[in-house]
């Protein structure tokens, strides 16, 4: 897990605080349901995306996770547990606003052991060429992070969608400003839209940085995904995911409805 999650996370969470993260997060869902039928053209969509993880150093992990897409906005409710026995539920809310040349999107996160974050980012620019920037923060409390970059981070890069039909290309960086950890990430995303039914995409990034005070740490990731209509399935390889000592691979299959 990342610097933002030191804290001891061996009990697991209790089944109030679990269904507190589900009730916090329905009358999220509710509202997205309702503006569907509203007359509005667009159209309420669900993705439900389990995935499992499994480091080198014998221990793995399932999550679940069913978000509700309808327009700008985003609401999301996931399970993570692994075989260690943590357990921890989760709910976030999404938000994407045109304002101008600027693309600003505004997210925040709840968790099971008292866990709240935030994050935006903007996207500045033109449809064809734009600049990234984004600042997240957390309150620090335990939280198995699934984004696999520091939260409590500046990112800072651009995209282009110049370089040929189909394919958009995204450099960017993110690195903690806050826990002098010295955790630095880079990522090259490419996403190529391969023909009206399907499309792929390719995220590599290289990491360094402090695993505990005393532990530099170094690797590269891997995460190569394919959408085909309304299923996708995602592989990915990850040194020190997370900023930890184990290697990790991870598996996800999808279903949009």
């Amino acid at each position: 897990m990342d610097r933002a999650e030191s804290a001891e996370m061996s009990e697991p969470c209790s089944k109030q605080n679990r269904r507190a993260a589900v009730l916090a997060m329905l009358p999220l869902l509710a509202c997205t349901a309702l503006h569907a039928d509203e007359g509005d053209d667009r159209r309420l969509q669900w993705k439900l995306t389990p995935s499992y993880y499994d480091n080198s150093d014998g221990t793995h992990a399932y999550d679940v996770n069913l978000r509700a897409d309808f327009g700008d906005q985003r609401a999301w409710i996931g399970d993570y547990r692994d075989s260690q026995g943590y357990h921890q539920a989760r709910a976030g809310f999404d938000w994407v606003n045109q304002i101008g040349f600027v693309n600003l999107d505004l997210s925040g996160q709840y968790a099971t052991g008292g866990f709240f974050g935030g994050s935006a980012t903007a996207q500045i620019g033109s449809a064809d060429n734009y600049a990234l920037l984004g600042w997240g923060r957390t309150n620090l409390h335990p939280y198995y992070n699934l984004n696999f970059d520091p939260n409590d981070a500046v990112t800072a890069g651009f995209g282009t969608k110049a370089l040929m039909r189909g394919l958009e290309a995204q450099l960017y960086h993110i690195w903690d400003d806050r826990l002098a950890t010295r955790q630095h990430v880079t990522h090259l995303l490419l996403r190529y839209a391969i023909d009206e039914h399907s499309r792929c995409s390719l995220d590599l990034s290289y990491k360094h940085g402090l695993a505990d005070p005393e532990t530099y740490v170094h690797g590269y990731a891997v995460a190569a995904t394919y959408a085909w209509h309304h299923v996708f399935a995602r592989l990915a390889y990850d040194q020190h995911a997370n900023f930890n000592l184990p290697n990790q691979k991870r598996i996800s299959v999808g279903l949009l409805f």
